[in-house]
């Protein structure tokens, strides 16, 4: 078993925020809420409020998910490569459920506030995203799960 590290206290935190901001928003939520949004930012389908919880639950369970699985990554490994880049691994987990979850505030703040463009916030927080992945991706070891996994990639260090 792994121990429990400071980042992960801190992803923690990160997945209490859209709850603690959904529970405190609940009580307003109109019966008819916007469930998907164009690429414009403007909403082009609507649904009601189990609907909407339905998919916070989801969204919120995908973010913890993803991060236990690239925090455990390195213990699935077939060749156990993947030990010599875990704290890489645990930066782009934190990373990703920090994305997560400012998207799902956002989605929630949207809703709740009409004329609020999402498209306004998307692609800059993509962008950040990808620019740190990229400089993370930089200092992973081959492996089998994360970079390019082809079979000469991953028996020659210098591919």
């Amino acid at each position: 078993m792994k121990k429990i590290t400071l980042l992960d206290g801190a992803a923690f935190i990160v997945w209490l925020l859209p709850i603690a901001y959904l529970i405190s928003v609940y009580p307003v939520l109109p019966e008819s809420l916007p469930m998907h949004f164009g690429l414009n930012g403007t909403p082009d389908r609507y649904g009601n409020q189990n609907e909407f919880l339905g998919m916070e639950v989801f969204l919120i369970g995908l973010n913890i998910g993803l991060y236990l699985l690239l925090k455990y990554l390195p213990m699935i490994d077939p060749k156990h490569s993947a030990k010599y880049s875990e704290s890489t691994f645990q930066k782009i987990a934190f990373a990703i459920a920090l994305f997560m979850t400012i998207m799902n505030i956002f989605i929630i703040f949207t809703v709740t506030h009409d004329g609020f463009r999402m498209d306004k916030l998307l692609f800059p927080l993509i962008g950040l995203l990808m620019a740190f992945l990229g400089n993370m991706m930089y200092n992973i070891k081959p492996n089998y799960f994360v970079g390019i996994r082809t079979p000469w990639t991953l028996e020659d260090e210098d591919n």
